[in-house]
């Protein structure tokens, strides 16, 4: 029996595309999974996801935002609104876009980590230190993370913490590869 091409099937079949990095695959699945299903708020932030990748930011926050009419708690599309906000150096709105994140879902690692690399690009070392702290507890594995707070450190002239932070970034990177 053959499969009922619907707005789900449409949907997986654009996150098989953009997985094996077939942008414009993934952008025509998406939108036959909007077409069929045009309060699809998964296929809205899959396609803004694509047209982030793309550097389309007005269209991919128009998606991410068309998401979240639909589902105002789609706490990945406030960090990806945010993340178009750091990419035009909107670091105010990343940070206010993240926060909304970290309230929906306060366990996602990443998003201490992007608001923490917002706040450093505010020169607001310590509060960035504070979001990097956290990201670390939910994800001690990420070496990004450590290498971010130690320039965060050097920020604030804490040497030897920057130093301990870089040896435990070099380690991590040597254990990932």
């Amino acid at each position: 029996m053959a499969q009922e091409k619907n707005a789900v099937y449409w949907h997986s079949k654009g996150k098989e595309a953009y997985y094996k990095k077939n942008l414009a695959e993934a952008s025509k699945d998406f939108a036959k999974a909007i077409e069929m299903n045009p309060k699809y708020d998964s296929a809205y932030f899959h396609r803004g996801v694509v047209e982030y990748d793309k550097k389309l930011y007005k269209e991919a926050a128009d998606d991410y935002n068309k998401a979240l009419s639909l589902n105002p708690k789609y706490a990945d599309a406030y960090a990806n609104l945010g993340l178009i906000d750091h990419e035009n150096k909107k670091f105010e709105a990343a940070i206010e876009h993240y926060d909304k994140a970290i309230e929906l879902k306060p366990k996602d690692a990443d998003y201490y980590h992007y608001k923490g690399l917002a706040l450093y690009n505010l020169k607001n070392y310590q509060d960035a230190c504070d979001n990097y702290t956290k990201s670390i507890k939910l994800a001690p594995m990420v070496s990004d993370v450590y290498s971010d707070r130690a320039f965060s450190y050097i920020g604030l002239k804490q040497i030897e913490k920057a130093d301990a932070d870089l040896k435990k970034w070099k380690q991590l990177k040597k254990l990932n590869k």
